[in-house]
């Protein structure tokens, strides 16, 4: 399985080197809930329920927290949530910074 690209900056989740996963996998299949590793620190990347709406994916050595929709319970569907996300950010952003180009004061 390709690594789920986490954050803006490229940060990734690398599936859980002892147990084989698919897209279709649910987390509650995985023991004690680990996810996978972080790319960055080598640490092990989990999944916590912290509201009745919400989850959290987080890293167990540097504290990488990323909260999502309890909905989302499947590798494919975490990787497809993070790249909506991103995609999402990046057309505010494009859209923040043509607002700022438009009304820049001239000369």
């Amino acid at each position: 399985m390709e690594p789920i690209v986490l954050t803006k900056i490229g940060e990734t989740l690398i599936e859980d080197p002892v147990h084989q996963v698919n897209e279709q996998d649910t987390f509650s299949k995985m023991p004690i809930a680990v996810l996978g590793v972080h790319d960055i620190c080598k640490g092990w990347i989990s999944v916590k329920g912290v509201s009745a709406t919400h989850n959290i994916i987080y890293c167990r050595s540097c504290g990488l927290r990323i909260q999502f929709p309890r909905e989302i319970d499947t590798y494919g569907k975490l990787r497809q949530w993070c790249a909506d996300q991103m995609k999402a950010e990046k057309n505010r952003n494009h859209e923040i910074n043509g607002f700022l180009t438009m009304n820049r004061p001239i000369g």
